[in-house]
């Protein structure tokens, strides 16, 4: 395990592109006043309805781009066309259709949950309602006891508070055999005095900035406690820790001060995340958020936490009532995209990304592909945050999660069942399904992978993100061309589109491109045999 924490190497990999950010380039949540004064008056009621369930908080209406998703009728998989999908035991015997009803037309709100529990592989489509909901049951005691385990470490958990002071800190060296008995003597000297002390955070304050206010000006919206604000910081060693007496107990005890180091950065990241939203005005749906990947950041050593795994785990947060539900959930949108939060001293994960994002640029559009080379922009460092969050801040809140349904039935593989015992075995429940390679219920995006052998062909298994990102680019081709000079323009660009991309088209575009790549990657290599 590397000795500094993934979110400061992800932090690092950031600044890289901060270079060529300008004042026209934010990374805030929403889209330019202009794009939300567009939408109307229509639009803005729209987003305040008591109908609807992702309500935005009046004064950030101006902020904040309108969504272009509504459901229709006919299109959007409804609560009726979902109900009929089933048969009598609970089976889901008409994927098919659940997933061309998706594609046309996203899934209606009030179903969404249960639907992403399908699409995200949560349940298998031949499971009935009893395996689900022993299922279920199982995987809520997973999470109670993986919740549990961590509110022994550390008693914020589970309190509804939403840590953003450091638990904890790391010291640059230590001297095993002289200081072990200081560093805990200091430990509990600090712990004693620890409430009569402030935390600063690193804008040199004791809360949080949100939305350049403090949480105190925020109208009380996140009451951070005296145990988060004012914590007792223990020195932590990058030698041998005092601790441990064998190997495995010095693992287990360097991933549990890991694990700590991590909990102020989680915090800092709720308490801006999605705060147009009024359902983070409530201080324990924060606290829930916070939970949810503190306990995620401790099932998955290897991640952790990096800054923008708060932005996939805020919408299953804001749509689940049950808290393990909506863990679970978000545990296997982490299992899609883990490998971009990957961080070693080397390197982080979503490089890798960029670097395929080249590869297909240099195929489907080589004349675009090289004028971006040649001002700078070849690694497709600009597209970094449009990668790494999957649009979040390209689309408007409702619309990211319209176009992550529709990739996601576009991606789908069936699943089923390998044995009775899996839906019963609490251990390593998420984990435990074999994928079969032909079924009926396809997603399109896959079945396009099998029937040109994607496999075999250099880029080929690409995630559909990735064409999602290559089709925005073609939206916005003759711009690029002709207005960019630099990386600051492109940026700018790319900013400017937010609130004004059709989620669906970009799904259709991404989908061409997709066929598009395979047949002329698949051509070149036939020529060269």
């Amino acid at each position: 395990m590397p000795e500094r924490g993934n979110g400061f190497l992800f932090c690092e990999v950031r600044e890289r592109i901060s270079d060529f950010a300008s004042s026209h380039h934010h990374l805030s949540m929403g889209a330019s006043s202009t794009a939300a004064q567009g939408g109307g008056a229509a639009a803005a009621a729209a987003m305040i309805s008591d109908d609807d369930p992702y309500r935005v908080r009046p004064d950030c209406l101006v902020d904040t781009a309108p969504a272009r998703f509504h459901p229709k009728a006919g299109k959007t998989l409804s609560p009726r066309a979902w109900r009929a999908a089933f048969d009598a035991e609970g089976h889901l015997i008409r994927m098919d259709k659940v997933l061309k009803r998706v594609r046309r037309g996203g899934i209606d709100p009030s179903i969404r949950g249960e639907v992403w529990e399908f699409l995200l592989g949560c349940f298998a489509p031949n499971s009935s309602a009893e395996e689900r909901e022993a299922l279920r049951s199982a995987r809520r005691a997973d999470y109670a006891k993986l919740k549990a385990e961590c509110r022994a470490m550390d008693d914020a958990v589970g309190s509804g508070q939403v840590v953003t002071a450091a638990r904890i800190h790391e010291e640059e060296e230590y001297d095993n055999s002289n200081n072990e008995h200081r560093l805990l003597e200091e430990e509990e000297q600090q712990e004693t005095s620890s409430g009569h002390k402030e935390e600063e955070d690193n804008n040199g304050n004791g809360i949080c900035q949100a939305n350049g206010k403090s949480l105190e000006e925020e109208k009380g919206r996140v009451r951070v406690s005296e145990t988060a604000a004012a914590v007792a910081v223990a020195v932590v060693p990058k030698g041998r820790n005092p601790r441990a007496t064998t190997q495995a107990e010095e693992l287990q005890e360097n991933k549990k001060t890991q694990w700590r180091l991590n909990l102020h950065q989680i915090g800092l990241d709720v308490v801006r995340t999605d705060r147009m939203l009024q359902f983070y005005e409530r201080q324990e749906n924060l606290g829930k958020l916070w939970d949810i990947l503190a306990v995620y950041c401790w099932l998955d050593p290897d991640i952790g936490y990096c800054q923008g795994m708060s932005d996939f785990c805020s919408p299953v947060a804001l749509m689940f009532a049950d808290e393990a539900d909506a863990f679970w959930c978000f545990e296997r949108i982490m299992h899609r995209v883990r490998e971009s939060f990957k961080c070693t001293d080397q390197s982080v994960g979503v490089q890798k990304q960029l670097e395929t994002l080249a590869i297909l640029m240099k195929v489907l559009d080589p004349k675009l592909h090289e004028h971006l080379d040649s001002i700078g922009g070849g690694n497709y460092i600009f597209a970094f945050r449009m990668v790494m969050v999957h649009f979040r801040r390209e689309f408007s809140f409702q619309d990211t999660l319209y176009l992550w349904e529709m990739m996601w039935a576009l991606e789908y593989v069936p699943l089923h069942i390998s044995s009775k015992q899996d839906v019963h075995n609490n251990n390593n429940t998420m984990r435990r399904w074999v994928f079969r390679r032909k079924y009926k219920g396809r997603g399109k995006f896959d079945a396009q992978n099998l029937k040109y052998g994607a496999v075999n062909v250099p880029g080929g298994t690409a995630p559909l993100a990735l064409y999602c990102a290559a089709a925005i680019f073609e939206m916005q081709r003759k711009p690029l061309l002709k207005q960019t000079q630099g990386l600051d323009e492109v940026l700018k660009l790319l900013n400017d589109v937010t609130g004004k991309v059709d989620a669906k088209e970009a799904c259709k575009s991404a989908l061409k491109l997709h066929k598009k790549y395979l047949i002329r990657v698949r051509k070149q290599v036939q020529s060269q045999q």
